[in-house]
């Protein structure tokens, strides 16, 4: 189980980032004239930008992008 540790957080920055692609994608389609695919790429890019080792320093990172937007 030990080399498992250093490829946790590496998966659950790609499946953040494939997750986050998938709904900005999604929603993104709501919105005539706008390439969803656009939406999905911005999405994912947020979701690596706010991904952390450590839950409140994910909360962290993602509350002062947030706030910062």
């Amino acid at each position: 189980m030990k080399m498992a540790a250093p490829l946790r957080l590496p998966l659950q920055i790609t499946l953040a980032a494939l997750v986050a692609f998938l709904v900005g994608n999604w929603f993104m389609g709501f919105f005539p004239g706008y390439l969803p695919k656009i939406g999905g790429l911005w999405s994912a890019v947020s979701a690596v930008m706010v991904s952390q080792p450590t839950r409140r320093e994910a909360s962290t990172s993602a509350s002062l992008r947030l706030l910062g937007s």
